[in-house]
């Protein structure tokens, strides 16, 4: 599985794919309004961006679910948000708001360990390794 969080068990090996850069966002057709939009109430991209910026103001937050119903509301001008970089780097639709403070996130690959890796293992992690460092990018 690719996920950000941690996952600690001794059958587990980790394979770190690389860093997924997440940058602040908003629409450029619309004006958005002071809020923030997020995946839901446990995500904390917003108020570690804020943290990172300096900002110690809050902001309300409204909760999109997943990372492409953040995209569209932040189309819709919903409000802001911390989206990673490689998904909307060619988007005309949305305007990039902050670099300066990116929040970076790793991109972890977790498999059950092997005694002994076969080969076709061993080419299909060197494949979604390559990939990622060019998605990632």
């Amino acid at each position: 599985m690719i996920i950000y969080n941690e996952v600690v068990d001794e059958n587990i090996e980790l394979v770190q794919l690389g860093d997924e850069m997440n940058i602040l966002v908003e629409s450029v057709k619309h004006r958005s309004p002071e809020i923030f939009l997020d995946h839901d109430s446990n995500d904390q991209t917003i108020t570690r961006y804020l943290k990172k910026a300096g900002i110690r103001k809050s902001f309300p937050r409204r909760f999109l679910d997943d990372v492409y119903g953040l995209i569209d509301g932040v189309k819709a001008g919903l409000g802001r948000a911390v989206i990673p970089w490689h998904l909307i780097k060619n988007d005309p639709e949305i305007r990039i708001l902050d670099r300066k403070n990116q929040i970076l996130f790793p991109v972890n690959l977790y498999l059950y360990k092997k005694s002994y890796p076969s080969k076709l293992h061993g080419e299909v992690l060197k494949h979604l390794h390559a990939g990622a460092k060019v998605r990632l990018k």
